[in-house]
């Protein structure tokens, strides 16, 4: 583990930690990411995921500024106020998807042109076991 002592979370820190020490020190690692830090998973020196905490806005916090958790995990999708937004964005409050910044490219909007990818093998596969 790097950055600071365990314990210790006055600063907000990138820590890196090996997907063996995770599994052994788990406890530890989600204390600093609950203080605020970002905790970066590696194998093999390579970077592979990394836990952060969920974005709580607009919740209550405690006297340590830590937001207080809803009632029940279905509350992270549906709070009242969250009926009428899509489930990409309450994704996206939960912590469980990061958004892109801008717009998606063009050609990325439009589908390809041209005869669908296997259409041809999908074709013969009917005709072989409709006897057509």
């Amino acid at each position: 583990m790097t950055g600071r002592r365990a314990g210790y979370h006055s600063v907000r820190m990138k820590i890196t930690a090996t997907a063996a020490s995770l599994k052994e020190r788990l406890n530890e690692y989600l204390g600093h990411v609950k203080a605020g830090s970002e905790v970066v998973v590696t194998e093999h020196g390579l970077p592979v995921a990394r836990l952060t905490a969920i974005e709580t806005a607009g919740r209550p916090a405690n006297a340590a500024g830590q937001s207080i958790p809803a009632a029940g995990a279905e509350s992270l999708f549906l709070e009242p106020a969250e009926q009428g937004t899509s489930r990409r964005d309450r994704l996206a409050r939960a912590g469980s998807l990061k958004l892109g910044r801008g717009s998606a490219r063009p050609a990325l909007l439009t589908p390809p042109s041209g005869e669908p990818f296997g259409a041809r093998i999908l074709a013969a596969l009917f005709a072989d076991r409709t006897g057509g």
